[in-house]
């Protein structure tokens, strides 16, 4: 099965005997850690790769033991369980769909932080002088959506919003068009060659700076609820001394510089350990996009739809809101 993935090993130095006679010290603790191609977006595999080893590898590298850090990229997650019941893997990174599709239930999560935050907001932008709803905005043309890790989710919020808002048959006539990242799909907009585009909230505020004119000329058609699009975890039969020396690191002000190129790779600020229940507020979420039955009380997609989004005060936001169906 490992053998169909892409792989890099990195395997940490031995210790060495004074005495050349002295036989060789314990074997190598394995460490797999797996990526699934939807957490990469446009990221380069060799340059996803090479970041986690070289981050995973400062994490151990002080492990009294030698450690074996190997990385793989799956194509797709319906391996992992297997993978985690044959005790295969130590450490996987899936998005929300996938783990929500898996069924999956590690004790610990963790996640990236992205502008000091492990959650984002997607928004569904328009021409200012687009058409007064979202049916009629997006019936005149395409949509643009950044490959991004950041946005995996969007195409599901954005199903989900055109069911809940009573749109849903429209769907079949909407043109996607991917594009390498943010800037271009918001730009595509600005510029006429979409109509609308999904993107997020911070690579709206980004985009906005770099190019004051867009707030006046964009509006913001619909508005998700804050989700977590990604998560990594470890096996739950990871060694728990192996598992404490990794969260240690995670906040180790000393942190050697390597363990920044997976921040810098992943454009992220830090990773740290989040709370299960946020999580599942995410994957409750997801399910009301999917149209499977979520938990009562949490917010829905279509409540948000041309809703007030405190940090977008400046981009006006379409009018009439489209109705939801009861």
């Amino acid at each position: 099965m490992l053998q169909r993935l892409i792989a890099a090993t990195a395997c940490m130095p031995p210790r060495l005997s004074a005495d050349p006679s002295a036989t060789t010290g314990p074997d190598p603790i394995p460490f797999r850690f797996v990526l699934t191609r939807s957490t990469l977006g446009d990221i380069g595999h060799h340059d996803a790769v090479a970041a986690v080893k070289a981050w995973v590898s400062a994490l151990v590298q002080d492990f009294p033991l030698p450690v074996k850090v190997e990385v793989f990229i799956l194509p797709d997650a319906h391996e992992i369980p297997a993978l985690i019941a044959d005790e295969k893997l130590e450490g996987v990174t899936v998005s929300a769909e996938d783990y929500l599709s898996l069924g999956m239930q590690p004790q610990h999560i963790y996640v990236l932080h992205r502008n000091g935050s492990p959650r984002i907001r997607y928004l569904l932008l328009a021409r200012e002088d687009s058409g007064s709803t979202l049916e009629g905005t997006l019936r005149k043309g395409g949509i643009s959506m950044p490959r991004s890790a950041v946005t995996a989710l969007a195409s599901a919020w954005f199903q989900g919003l055109c069911r809940e808002t009573g749109i849903e048959g429209a769907l079949p006539a909407i043109r996607f068009a991917e594009v390498s990242n943010a800037s271009k799909a918001i730009l595509r907009v600005y510029f006429r060659q979409a109509e609308a585009c999904l993107t997020s909230e911070s690579a709206l505020a980004i985009a906005r700076e770099m190019n004051p004119q867009l707030g006046g000329a964009l509006k913001v058609l619909a508005a998700s609820p804050e989700i977590i699009p990604s998560a990594f975890f470890l096996r739950d039969g990871v060694r728990r001394d192996l598992r404490e020396e990794i969260e240690k690191k995670f906040f180790s002000p000393a942190a050697p510089s390597r363990m920044k190129q997976v921040l810098t790779v992943f454009q992220g600020d830090l990773i740290a350990r989040v709370p299960k229940t946020e999580w599942d507020a995410t994957l409750d979420v997801l399910r009301q996009w999917k149209g499977v039955a979520a938990a009562p009380g949490r917010e829905s997609t279509a409540a948000l739809v041309a809703g007030a989004v405190a940090s977008q005060d400046a981009v006006p936001v379409a009018s009439p809101t489209p109705k939801v169906s009861p």
